[in-house]
């Protein structure tokens, strides 16, 4: 379900905004409506995201917005930050960088019976991950049935 019908047109121009910074889109959260509403951007780039990142990321998003009223005079409150050491594991392109690190995967639906996994992240292939649970041998789980992941620190 959508947040606003303007969602879309938001989406696509964060996205060549955050792109065009040189920075990466890792998610675009929206929660709540009308005054309420918090639209949050999670950037990273390779280098780490200081706050001038941020405030430079911010002020485009919001002139963008405003210019086209993309909210239509609805209150909002925009928030730009880096989506620091806990960040939810998405796109492969987020796997791809903790290749060797311990995650947990949380899945959309039962995988080799069991919807929840723990083990070394060994790869990313295509749209596979592969994993070593503790103590077995590694297995594939394709990346469209994961939900979310995460570090384990």
């Amino acid at each position: 379900m959508k947040h606003h019908p303007n969602e879309d047109i938001i989406r696509t121009g964060i996205r060549e905004i955050v792109e065009a910074d040189g920075t990466e889109l890792v998610d675009l959260e929206w929660k709540g409506r009308g005054p309420q509403q918090l639209l949050r951007i999670l950037i990273h780039t390779h280098g780490g995201i200081s706050l001038e990142d941020c405030r430079r990321i911010s002020r485009q998003v919001e002139a963008f917005l405003d210019e086209k009223n993309l909210l239509e005079d609805d209150p909002y409150t925009l928030e730009v930050a880096s989506p620091g050491l806990d960040r939810p594991l998405i796109t492969g392109r987020d796997f791809e960088r903790r290749i060797g690190e311990t995650v947990r995967l949380h899945l959309k639906e039962v995988f080799e019976g069991r919807k929840r996994w723990k083990g070394t992240l060994e790869g990313v292939e295509s749209d596979t991950l592969k994993l070593c649970p503790d103590k077995s041998e590694p297995i594939s789980i394709p990346l469209d049935l994961v939900k979310k992941g995460k570090i384990l620190i």
